[in-house]
């Protein structure tokens, strides 16, 4: 049977509730009970402490679901025994998110599956952790999507989704054709001392100037994006390792046998 509830703790629950206090007003009995001899002051601090936890919850909840991160590993589950520059006391400097409040970029650059990628998530997920908005894309992505928003009058507004949060990663950027450059300079330089970047690169700076109508404009890119920021060059093997290698001998590979 149901225990009936006080008509005290009736009344808090409706007065939590008229201030949307919604978390506490549906956690009062527990708090109530939890606070059983406490003082007024300690139980008045349990109730604020409960609520606030539970919107920093919902708000980080929120903020994930728009960043389109996707799933993400902490950087406390990250393993960087490969890499023999990569100490820990860097790492936890990293997690403090130090970079994102001093508006400067994180730079991870190097082989392909060395760990530049999911370093990149973990930062982006340590930022929106710490109440900063985030915005996950490939570089592919983000300037296709630049590109089309210039054919259709939506520039602006799509630019906005480039601009507003407080850390970008831009991951997996390859620069291919002469009209990236452009628009990625577009990017870095409006973001330049004003919000961060986690950039991910499997090309190293030198070539970059394939990846760019101008040579110059390849170098006032880089001038932005490295400015004051950190850069991790990853070398070594990759962690990206077949489960299984089998041969298979194709139709014509069986006729010349």
């Amino acid at each position: 049977m149901r225990k009936a509830r006080r008509p005290d703790q009736e009344t808090i629950e409706s007065l939590l509730a008229s201030l949307a206090l919604t978390t506490a007003s549906r956690d009062i009995a527990k708090l109530l009970k939890e606070s059983e001899g406490a003082s007024y002051t300690e139980f008045l601090r349990r109730v604020l402490a409960c609520e606030r936890d539970a919107r920093q919850e919902r708000r980080q909840d929120r903020m994930l679901k728009r960043s389109r991160l996707g799933e993400a590993r902490g950087l406390a589950e990250l393993d960087y025994s490969k890499h023999k520059d990569m100490k820990p006391a860097l790492l936890a400097e990293l997690g403090t998110c130090r970079f994102v409040e001093e508006k400067r970029n994180v730079v991870l650059v190097g082989k392909p599956g060395t760990g530049k990628r999911t370093l990149g998530q973990a930062l982006t997920l340590a930022a929106a952790m710490e109440g900063y908005s985030v915005h996950a894309t490939s570089g592919d992505e983000m300037l296709d999507d630049l590109r089309a928003a210039e054919s259709d009058g939506s520039a602006r507004r799509v630019s906005r989704r480039y601009l507003r949060p407080d850390l970008l990663l831009i991951d997996e950027f390859w620069p291919q054709e002469p009209w990236q450059g452009p628009l990625l300079f577009r990017i870095v330089a409006a973001r330049h001392k004003k919000a961060s970047i986690v950039f991910v690169s499997n090309v190293a700076f030198e070539r970059w100037k394939d990846g760019f109508s101008h040579e110059p404009m390849a170098v006032a890119t880089l001038d932005r994006l490295l400015d004051q920021a950190t850069v991790l060059r990853f070398s070594g093997e990759s962690y990206h390792k077949p489960r299984e290698v089998i041969d298979v001998l194709t139709p014509s590979d069986a006729k010349r046998d």
